[in-house]
């Protein structure tokens, strides 16, 4: 068996390879993974999948929605992936029918369920739309004719055979009562009969038919009852039997023959002595024999007469009955034989008994009493009787239609049809009873108990029974049948023939039409556009809801009315309107139409009319067309009308529109040109002519590469050649940079704006052309000055970092000079300057100036700060978790240096025992803007009755002013060491010199 074959489209290539995966892991083939909507179409026409797995959101210019409704023709089921369930998405979805809808993430169980669910419902929907062509076809092909009427008689559906078994058209049929056909019963009768059939159920009715031509036949009827879309019809199953009436007559007289012939028959009788010589013989023997006795009498048979057995040997005369019972002495009974009669042609056929007589005490005969019995018409009735029934039994069981024997009310034989049609096996249905093959009640509400045994009296009676049952099959599934009972003799036993025809896809197929008419009438009803028809006597036969609106006539006013009636509502008075043009013998009157042309059978027109919405008027385009029955005869004329006021203003607007344009591109600064699909020049404003250096005459229809350098000539005209096969152009809705070539063939770069649009289906394309010369030139200028200002920032950095080098070292050289805390004070300074000087030194190695890497900073920083307050290798444990992406300007890095530098600075000095060490971690996280930075370490932490935000520490109190600085918050957590949690923003860059001064 072949795999089932999934076209993957998702444009995420890493998830698509893993859904893949687990599809092939279900044995499924995915022959091509689409990662755009375009490649997506063109792969489905190429592969012919068994199903399409699809994101919604994909790459190109259409989405996973679009592609399905492309391909929807293509039968091939769609199950939609995505990671959004918006509403909108998911209506849009709903309208290309697909099999499944699925949530990213999902479960790969529930994948596979969803696909094995739509390749069955796939299969299903194709099973069931070929079943339905195969049923209509079956009902227009079938031998017997179909009615379907409700109640009251009128008809509402026949079939081709209706039509050719009475003459009629389908379309005067429709319009008939089916009591103007029957003739054995008037409407009440019927009616009375009708309402005694049960849903299911059926029942037959012979009776007679009138043909269009006068003509009356006779016909089986077979009635049931039908439902479509809640009304309860009567269907009709109608059979000519006129053949087979007068088939049934032959073989009754032939039956009657037969039997006559039997009853007058009379058995010969001989009698031979012991040497088996005729001594007497009976009248009937002669008759049988051909001979007078005197002919006979002392004459052995065998002189007279040749015999065969009845497999055509010879029968010997020592063989004969009587000859076996003289020398046996035993009675020799129910031979058969054939004798050849001099007096008679051919073979006659015996049946012989012979019986040994005795005298008394004597044990051997001495003389046979031979009776004989002439069956050659027996003979030869059992031969035509054989044949017969052979011609029955292969009737009996290759009939389409099922057929069961029952006596009285037990079924004793059942066709293979008929096990078919109930699903069961042979021994399940004989010996039972055909109610026990119903439901308890009929649709009609009896009993089906009740009303089979009633059926069933009366066609033991010799009245035929025609009706519609509903049975039940062997797994308690309903269908309705069409029945016939019928009575007929077998061995002098009275039989019911029960004939059954499964009508339940005729019921389905007469269901199927009506709502395919309904809809049709829906269809038209429902129409946007204003339209009406008419018969061939100018009578309107329909009047859509959209003309009710535009017209202010209702269908009720409307239908039936003639003699120009239909042109009232519109122009107030009677007269032809455009569908007059298309009945036949109707005068020319175009002349009364601002625009009229046709096209085939189609007329076209436009024309003002006064009359409509209230008075006000409406420019109106209309169509009129004939309307043809099935054999292309024209029964009417139908048109359709639409309100086009507003695109004749519309059109108004846009000549005045057209003017504006031409006088706006004509003052544009910027070159405007359009050209064909072919690229030539059709339109171009004064400023193409001065920025080219050409004249207005020079260009005017010549090809737009007079303006390209010859080098991008190639380029253009191919991509011009793909947009005519695929309607695609990689510049289109783009602006791009290119070369343009003067009239005096200097080149000199220009900006294009290239658009395409469409007029009346021809495309044009249209450049907005921009002289980029000056502009160049300027750009080039910035960027000198813009490299000469890099340059000098970088000198500024660079000179910062050294200045506060030379202060770092100028307090170096006093502390030699001086002693106890003032040394320390020093240093802490010294390292706060470092600190800044870092942030100088980072903007001088970046390459935009502006920010620094802070990770590197932070890194350079704290481990400066462990080289100066001398901190051995593993004493401190240092941890630094900067995130790497994070960079910070100028403004924000310096008080975050400051601030690292002073908290860092306390935990080296105070937090650790000399010999004891500990753990220092340094830490900057982002997130959605916010900065976090923690400084930590297990150390002593601060003491209890210290107040870190009121402290005469310098250093936390420059910490606690740099957090506010950033404008940002600052906790400390003592429970495990010191911890500091600074939360801040980065600050924006505020212009410090007054433009204005």
């Amino acid at each position: 068996m072949d795999k089932v074959k999934i076209l993957l489209v998702e444009d995420e290539i890493i998830e698509a390879m893993d859904i893949k995966r687990i599809l092939e892991s279900f044995d499924y083939e995915v022959p091509y993974i689409a990662g755009a909507g375009e490649e997506a179409v063109e792969k489905a026409l190429e592969i012919m999948p068994d199903l399409i797995l699809m994101d919604i959101v994909i790459k190109g210019n259409i989405d996973g929605i679009n592609v399905a409704e492309e391909i929807k023709n293509l039968n091939i089921p769609v199950i939609y992936l995505t990671a959004h369930s918006e509403e909108s998405t998911v209506k849009r979805a709903l309208f290309t029918s697909p099999y499944g809808y699925l949530i990213k993430p999902f479960d790969r169980h529930e994948l596979k369920y969803a696909i094995d669910l739509a390749i069955y419902k796939n299969k299903l929907e194709n099973q069931l739309k070929d079943s339905e062509k195969k049923y209509k076809a079956l009902v227009e092909q079938a031998a017997d004719a179909l009615f379907v009427h409700d109640f009251d008689g009128n008809l509402v559906d026949v079939n081709r055979q209706a039509c050719e078994s009475l003459g009629y058209t389908r379309e005067e049929l429709l319009k008939m009562n089916i009591m103007e056909v029957e003739q054995d019963l008037n409407l009440h009768q019927a009616q009375k009969l009708w309402h005694k059939i049960k849903p299911d159920h059926s029942f037959t009715f012979y009776g007679h038919h009138l043909r269009k031509d006068g003509s009356v036949f006779p016909v089986e009827v077979h009635f049931a009852l039908v439902d479509i879309e809640g009304q309860p019809l009567v269907m009709g199953l109608v059979r000519d039997t006129s053949r087979k009436i007068q088939s049934e007559k032959a073989i009754k007289e032939s039956e009657e023959k037969y039997r006559t012939l039997f009853n007058t028959m009379v058995q010969g009788v001989v009698y031979q002595d012991v040497n088996g010589q005729i001594i007497s013989m009976n009248p009937a023997a002669e008759r049988i024999m051909g001979f007078k006795l005197r002919e006979v009498q002392g004459k052995k048979l065998d002189h007279i007469t040749g015999s065969i057995h009845e497999d055509g040997t010879d029968f010997p005369f020592k063989d004969h009955p009587s000859m076996l019972a003289l020398k046996t002495g035993k009675e020799i009974k129910n031979v058969v034989m054939g004798v050849k009669y001099p007096t008679r042609e051919g073979y006659t056929w015996l049946k012989v008994h012979a019986v040994p007589q005795f005298k008394p005490g004597e044990k051997k005969p001495y003389q046979v009493f031979t009776t004989f019995e002439d069956i050659t018409e027996r003979k030869n009735a059992e031969k035509a009787l054989k044949a017969s029934e052979n011609k029955y039994h292969t009737l009996f069981y290759n009939a389409a239609d099922g057929i069961l024997l029952m006596e009285n009310e037990t079924i004793i034989e059942a066709n293979q049809q008929a096990l078919e049609i109930f699903q069961t096996k042979r021994e399940q249905l004989i010996g039972e009873k055909p109610y026990y093959f119903s439901p308890e009640k009929q649709p009609d509400g009896q009993s089906s108990k009740v009303k089979a045994k009633s059926l069933i009296k009366n066609a033991l009676k010799g009245q035929p029974q025609h009706f519609k049952w509903k049975h039940l099959r062997s797994n308690g599934t309903p269908f309705y049948a069409e029945v016939n009972l019928n009575r007929i003799k077998i061995e002098d036993k009275y039989l019911i023939q029960t004939i059954i025809r499964d009508i339940t896809e005729t019921e389905e197929s007469k269901r199927v039409l009506k709502e395919s008419e309904q809809r049709l009438n829906d269809i038209f009803d429902f129409l946007p556009d204003a339209t009406f028809a008419i018969d061939l006597n100018g009578k309107v036969i329909a009047w859509n809801k959209a003309i009710e609106e535009m017209t202010g006539t209702s269908k009720e006013d409307m239908i039936g009315q003639g003699n120009h009636a239909y042109a009232i509502p519109w122009y107030g008075y009677r007269r032809p309107v455009l569908i007059d043009l298309i009945r036949p013998g109707n005068p020319e009157f175009r002349d009364q139409y601002e625009y009229i042309e046709k096209k085939g059978k189609t007329l076209y027109a436009e024309v003002f009319v006064p009359s409509v919405y209230g008075g006000k008027g409406a420019y109106l385009w209309a169509t009129a067309s004939p309307l043809l029955n099935s054999k292309g005869e024209q029964y009417g004329a139908i048109e359709s009308v639409r309100d086009i006021t507003d695109r004749k203003k519309a059109e108004i607007s846009l000549k005045r529109s057209a003017e504006r344009f031409r006088a706006v591109a004509e003052s544009a600064v910027d070159a405007i040109v359009t050209t064909d699909a072919e690229g030539n020049i059709i339109f171009f404003n004064h400023s193409l002519t001065r920025i080219f250096g050409y004249s207005k005459k020079e260009l005017t229809g010549q090809p737009l590469t007079l303006l390209m350098p010859s080098r991008f000539k190639d380029d253009y005209l191919k991509e011009l050649e793909k947009f005519k096969k695929s309607g695609k152009h990689r510049f289109i809705g783009k602006t791009v940079t290119t070369i343009g070539l003067k009239k005096d063939k200097s080149e000199f770069p220009f900006e294009m704006s290239l658009s395409a649009w469409k007029s009346e289906d021809v495309t044009y394309f249209t450049s907005i052309i921009r002289d980029l010369s000056e502009r160049m030139q300027a750009e080039k200028q910035i960027k000198g000055s813009l490299k000469e200002k890099e340059l000098l920032m970088q000198e500024i950095h660079h000179r910062v970092k050294n200045n506060m080098q030379i202060i770092s070292s100028l307090l170096n050289l006093q502390s030699m000079n001086v002693k106890g805390k003032t040394v320390q004070v020093l240093k802490d300074s010294q390292n706060r300057i470092k600190a800044m000087a870092m942030v100088h030194e980072k903007l001088y190695q970046s390459p935009d100036l502006s920010t620094i890497n802070v990770s590197d900073y932070i890194e350079s920083l704290v481990r400066d700060l462990f080289y100066t307050y001398n901190i051995k290798k593993n004493h401190i444990t240092l941890s630094l978790d900067i995130a790497p992406e994070i960079r910070l300007n100028i403004e924000t890095a310096v008080p975050c240096g400051l601030i690292i530098n002073e908290l860092v600075s306390n935990s080296l000095k105070y937090a650790f025992d000399p010999d004891e060490g500990g753990e220092l971690t340094v830490s900057l996280k982002l997130n959605q803007g916010i900065y976090e930075l923690m400084v930590k370490d297990n150390g002593k932490g601060l003491s209890d009755d210290i107040d870190f935000r009121n402290t005469k520490s310098l250093g936390l109190q420059l910490v606690n002013n740099l957090v506010q600085q950033l404008n940002g918050t600052i906790k400390l957590d003592n429970s495990q060491g010191t911890e500091f949690r600074i939360i801040f923003k980065q600050l924006e860059y505020k212009e410090r010199i007054n433009n204005d001064l």
